[in-house]
C-alpha cells in the first residue's frame, strides 16, 4: 500500500468556480456598475483557478518510499510576489 502523500488535483474551491463563475459573468457581474470591480473580481477568480497548476510554475519529486514520481504546482503566491 501507498501511503505516500499525495496532492489534491482540484480543491473544492476551483470546482465551484469552474461550475459557475461563467454564469456568475454573464447573469450577475455585469450588472456591477464599477468597471474597475468587474475587472477585479475576474482577475482575482482566474488567478484562483490558476493556483497550484502545474502550466505555470511546478516542482517534480520523486518519493523515496514508492520510488514514483509527483508533480506539484506552486500557488500563484510563491511566485508573483
Amino acid at each position: 500500500m501507498n501511503n505516500c502523500r499525495r496532492y489534491e488535483k482540484k480543491r473544492i474551491i476551483n470546482i465551484i468556480l469552474e461550475d459557475h463563475f461563467e454564469n456568475f459573468k454573464e447573469t450577475k457581474l455585469k450588472l456591477l456598475k464599477n468597471k474597475d470591480m468587474r475587472e477585479h473580481i475576474k482577475n482575482v477568480v482566474e488567478k484562483a483557478l490558476n493556483c497550484g497548476n502545474p502550466k505555470y510554475r511546478y516542482i517534480m519529486y520523486k518519493c523515496v518510499s514508492c520510488n514514483e514520481e509527483y508533480i506539484h504546482g506552486f500557488s500563484r503566491n510563491s511566485f508573483t510576489r
